[in-house]
This record gives structure tokens, C-alpha cells and sequence, in this order.
């Protein structure tokens, strides 16, 4: 009896202590995965090896200890709350390269659509499971951004700053379906709990909602004698959030324009080769984050807002300047700035864009006229040495044809001028680009017949017919122009262009 008494009382010791084993291993896994997943992007391949190994097996463990719903399917998401806090701990290192390695790491979690929402339900309706699920995806959102634009809001630029500007995108533009959506209510309960929101007119310049933070921001906060002075101040007096840390897309844009154009103080840990391709990466990031905007009949609005705000900056960036104007105003910005401005300004406009001037239309910043005519100075090789700015202009009258509304186009001279844009564009022999841009001109014009009906939801069948016929009738002077243009382009040694032109010539064999 004393004997299995014994056994008995061993066993259960002997189960005891492998619990506390088990737990104590699974605990020091959670310390070291969010690490390891850090490690796993170190520049040196062979240090980034060893990370992956310890990522790898010790993930095993915690997918076959973990059966909960709630936190995912996949190892990131089980341990997304502590993979954000070791980012963001790196966000907040002295060293540049931490900085830029948690970013980075943030951005592949968006990118696998971790830290971002859960699947969106066609009829609006989410179990508790999946509202659960949103929300710890909610809050991690908001951790990393608010770490990520606080970093970005310093004044001081330095080499890989652009990493964090990147990332702010890269999360920001996967959550912008819940920031004018009614589904983030079904989701949260409230859209006001999401990350991200468009805010309201009288939240314009805040960044963080209701901390008016481009208001109080004055030059001379950025007059940091030293890298070490600017690391210390952290801005947190203006970026102040009152508890909350709901960002505004508005503010976003503002602080990434801002970021674009830096004043010369910022620059002083920067190297001088290193400037222009930061400022190039950050445009690049807000045209992403412009273009993923949404751009439906009842949330065209919001774009339009952006645009008052962004538009004037970006126009005098690219804008054809006249002989008779002052010389000391003409844009003394690189070429490819200038077209990192033209595709961030394109990126802006929306579907049926009104372009005529009255006092109404506040957010005319330029007419159709003088913005096709500097589209058409751009594309000309014999005008404009740079391709980018060439391929940019391009694209930007074939968004202009793809965006402006009926009664634009119907202007004298308004369709004319785009297919000369695109006749202008098909002669650049040496880059295919900028043919390409010239063959998407050609096919917004042509695709404008089709999509004439989404100008005017409300009206009846009979009017949109007619609306339909109006705009057929001033696209179909210049139908053998299009034509012609693009059955020449089918010779073309680009796959991608004589495919583009193809399609032309099938919507267009349509026409009467």
C-alpha cells in the first residue's frame, strides 16, 4: 500500500512539474518569437537565418498550445499583440536601422492582412467571435500607427525615414474601408473605434482627431541643434491625443506632404545624395495611400476635401509656367519629384470631377484647360528631357479623361487636345512607358462611352440614354484618330502595348 501510495503521489509531482515546464517554456517562447521576428529582417542573410530557425520551431509549439478562434489561424495573429509591442519598442530605438526594421516588420503584417481587418461580410453582419477578432486586430492597428506617425511627425530626417512613412501606408490603407464605412458600426459599435477616420470639416488640420496639430506647428520647433536633442523631443505636446489615438486620412496626407518638402533644418542629418530619393519615397507612399481613397457617389466628397488641401502644393510643383511669368517663380524641383507630384495630384481626383470655375466650386485649383495644356508641354520629348515626368504627364491626362465630368469634356477643344497628349506620347521610341501612358489616354476616352450612365444616379432610363448619346457624339469626331493611333501601336515590340491596343480597337469596333 505505502508502495503505490508512493507511485501515485510521484506521478502527480511528475505531472506537476511538466506543467510548470511546459508553461515556463511556452512564456519564454513569447519573449523570444516577437524578438526572433524582428530578428528574421536583419541585413546580415546569415544572422536572419538563425532568427527564421528560432521563428520556426518555436512557433510550432505555441500553434499546438493554442486552439482559441478569437486569436487566428496563423502564428502572427495569435501573437500579434506582442509582435506589435517589440515593433514598436524598435520604433523607438536611437538607432536608425531599428527604426526601419520595425516598420518594416509592420508593413509585412499588413501586407498579409494581419494588422488590418477580418474578412468583410457581404450582409454586414459579424458573430462574436469575429467581433472579438476585429477588435484585437483594432487595437494593435492603433498601437503601430500612432508609434509610426509619431516618428514620422519628427522634424529631423534621416537616412530610412521613408521605411516609416511606407508603413504608415502600408497599415493605413487597409483599414480606409472602415473609415466612412456603416460596416465599422456592425464591427466595433461605433466608427468612430476604428484606427483611422476621415474626421470632419472643422478636424482638417489635426492629425491625431482633436489635437489640431498642424495648427500649432511652427518652424521653429525643428531649429534641434543635434540628432540626440531631436530623438528627445518627441512632439508630445502637439500630437497630445487626450486617450484616444484615432488618426485622421486627412492629417496623414497633410504630414506625408509636409514630409515631401521639408524645410532645410530637417535635413541636417541626411546626406545630400540621400534627399531626393526620400522625398521621392514618400510621395510614392502617399500616391498609394491617395489612390486607395474611395471613390464611390457618396464618398466622392471626402476625396475632395484631400484635394483642396493637397492640390495647390503639388500644382506649382509641375505646373507649365508661361514665358511672360516671373523667372523666380519657375519650380526649380527635381524631374522626378516633378513627376512624383503629378501622379500624387492625379491620384487625388475623383469619378465626374466638375473642373469649371464659379464661386460654388471651391475645389477647382486649376481648369481642364490650362491642366491638359501643361500635360501636353510635359509629354513632349522635345519639351521635357526627363521620361518620368513624361510618363507622368501621360498618366495623368489619362486619369484627367478618365475623371472629368460630361460637361468638361464636352469643352472646345477638351477631347482634341487628349488624343494630341496621346499622339504626342506614342512617339517616344526609347521608353515604352511612355507609350503606354499614351495608349491609357486613348483608352479612358473609349471606356467614357460605357461608364456615362454612373454620372447621373437618380435620373431616369430616358435621360441617361440621351446622356449616354451626347457624350458618344463628341467622342466620335476623333474616332479614326484613335484608331489609327492604336492600330500603329499593335507593331509595337511590348507585349503590354500592343495588348493595351487591342482592347482600344475591340471597345472602339462598338461605335457606330
Amino acid at each position: 500500500m505505502m508502495h503505490k501510495s508512493y507511485l501515485k503521489q510521484y506521478s502527480w509531482k511528475k505531472r506537476f512539474l511538466h506543467k510548470i515546464i511546459t508553461c515556463s517554456l511556452l512564456l519564454l517562447l513569447l519573449l523570444v518569437l516577437p524578438i526572433s521576428f524582428l530578428g528574421m529582417r536583419d541585413p546580415e542573410k546569415r544572422v536572419a537565418s538563425l532568427w527564421q530557425e528560432v521563428w520556426e520551431d518555436g512557433g510550432a509549439a505555441v500553434d499546438l498550445s493554442s486552439s482559441n478562434n478569437d486569436t487566428g489561424n496563423t502564428l502572427e495573429e495569435k501573437l500579434l499583440f506582442n509582435l506589435t509591442k517589440e515593433c514598436v519598442k524598435a520604433l523607438d530605438d536611437r538607432s536608425w536601422s531599428r527604426r526601419v526594421t520595425g516598420a518594416a516588420a509592420l508593413a509585412s503584417l499588413a501586407d498579409k492582412e494581419i494588422l488590418a481587418p477580418p474578412p468583410r461580410r457581404l450582409n454586414g453582419t459579424y458573430t462574436q467571435s469575429e467581433q472579438n477578432r476585429a477588435r484585437k486586430r483594432r487595437d494593435a492597428s492603433r498601437l503601430a500607427l500612432s508609434s509610426l506617425v509619431r516618428v514620422v511627425a519628427r522634424s529631423r530626417i534621416w537616412s530610412g525615414k521613408d521605411h516609416i512613412a511606407r508603413g504608415v501606408v502600408q497599415v493605413s490603407k487597409v483599414w480606409i474601408p472602415f473609415a466612412a464605412s456603416k460596416e465599422a458600426n456592425a464591427l466595433f459599435g461605433d466608427q468612430s473605434l476604428a484606427p483611422i477616420t476621415f474626421g470632419d470639416s472643422a478636424s482638417d488640420k489635426d492629425l491625431f482627431l482633436g489635437d489640431a496639430f498642424f495648427e500649432e506647428l511652427k518652424e521653429d520647433i525643428v531649429e534641434e541643434s543635434d540628432q540626440e536633442q531631436d530623438d528627445d523631443i518627441l512632439g508630445d505636446e502637439m500630437l497630445s491625443t487626450n486617450e484616444t489615438t484615432v488618426l485622421l486620412i486627412p492629417g496623414i496626407c497633410r504630414l506625408l506632404l509636409m514630409q515631401s518638402f521639408p524645410v532645410k533644418s530637417a535635413l541636417r542629418s541626411i546626406a545630400d545624395e540621400e534627399v531626393l530619393p526620400y522625398r521621392s519615397n514618400v510621395l510614392q507612399s502617399m500616391e498609394l495611400l491617395l489612390t486607395s481613397l474611395p471613390d464611390s457617389d457618396n464618398l466622392s466628397h471626402y476625396r475632395r476635401r484631400i484635394f483642396i488641401a493637397m492640390a495647390p502644393k503639388l500644382w506649382e510643383v509641375f505646373r507649365h509656367r508661361t514665358t511672360d511669368e516671373s523667372s523666380k517663380n519657375i519650380s526649380e524641383e527635381s524631374p522626378l519629384i516633378v513627376a512624383r507630384s503629378i501622379d500624387c495630384f492625379a491620384g487625388s481626383c475623383w469619378s465626374y470631377m466638375q473642373f469649371q470655375r464659379n464661386e460654388e466650386q471651391e475645389s477647382i485649383i486649376v481648369g481642364a484647360s490650362e491642366l491638359s495644356q501643361t500635360f501636353k508641354f510635359h509629354v513632349d520629348l522635345t519639351k521635357q528631357s526627363a521620361w518620368t515626368v513624361r510618363e507622368a504627364a501621360a498618366k495623368g491626362a489619362s486619369k484627367l479623361a478618365q475623371c472629368a465630368d460630361f460637361e468638361t469634356l464636352k469643352g472646345r477643344q477638351a477631347v482634341s487636345t487628349l488624343v494630341d497628349i496621346a499622339a504626342i506620347a506614342l512617339k517616344d521610341r526609347r521608353f515604352w512607358k511612355v507609350r503606354l501612358g499614351g495608349l491609357e489616354i486613348l483608352k479612358s476616352i473609349v471606356l467614357r462611352v460605357g461608364n456615362v450612365s454612373r454620372a447621373i444616379v437618380g435620373k431616369d432610363p430616358v435621360e441617361t440614354a440621351q446622356e449616354k448619346q451626347l457624350v458618344l457624339e463628341t467622342f466620335l469626331p476623333h474616332k479614326e484618330s484613335i484608331q489609327e493611333l492604336a492600330k500603329r501601336s499593335l507593331n509595337d515590340s511590348e507585349a503590354k502595348i500592343t495588348a493595351l491596343s487591342t482592347t482600344i480597337l475591340a471597345v472602339i469596333s462598338t461605335w457606330p
